[in-house]
């Protein structure tokens, strides 16, 4: 026999039971665990060579020998996390290697998806992988790059006006801005 006192009791359990039988397992899922990264299948390649006229040089670091230079026209920052470019390698002797590239801000890694050869044509690089940007090397250009113009901390900049203020040469360090975290 039900009391007054256990109707509500009662309701209660009935609501808990009748709000849960329609929930799909995709509401448990936590939101603060991480997110499986799924690149886009098909990542196209540049329509063309960089225009040289337009190339942004960056600072790397006082021990390369190496001059590097980003097309701002090749900057793209996709909904899969990953801003794609294409970098500009010089070498002392004057020899250039074109490279479009990406870097993930959330895991701090880059990856190489093609090298523009001599007959102007992109050579797609069938290795690709993910790897590890590393900030001890005399040419840190990927470290440069994500921490002085595409990552804010290790969230992708979304904004290409600012990514082309952040890579002007009075602005441009190649380190994170004051109270980012350091990779």
């Amino acid at each position: 026999m039900l009391t007054w006192l256990s109707w509500p009791f009662t309701l209660l359990i009935a609501f808990l039971f009748s709000a849960c039988a329609g929930t799909t397992p995709d509401a448990y899922e936590d939101p603060f665990a991480p997110k499986v990264f799924k690149e886009d299948t098909v990542v196209p390649l540049p329509t063309k060579p960089p225009n040289t006229a337009n190339l942004i040089a960056f600072h790397v670091s006082q021990h390369s020998v190496f001059k590097f230079a980003v097309d701002p026209d090749s900057i793209r920052i996709d909904p899969d996390g990953v801003t794609r470019y294409v970098l500009v390698i010089t070498s002392p002797s004057g020899s250039q290697q074109v490279n479009f590239e990406g870097i993930r801000c959330e895991t701090f890694q880059f990856a190489l998806y093609a090298t523009l050869n001599t007959s102007s044509i992109w050579q797609v690089n069938q290795r690709k992988t993910w790897t590890d940007i590393k900030n001890t090397e005399a040419n840190r250009y990927h470290g440069a790059l994500a921490q002085g113009a595409f990552c804010n901390n290790k969230s992708q900049v979304k904004n290409k006006a600012l990514i082309m203020d952040l890579l002007q040469p009075n602005k441009f360090t190649g380190k994170p801005s004051s109270g980012a975290h350091q990779f």
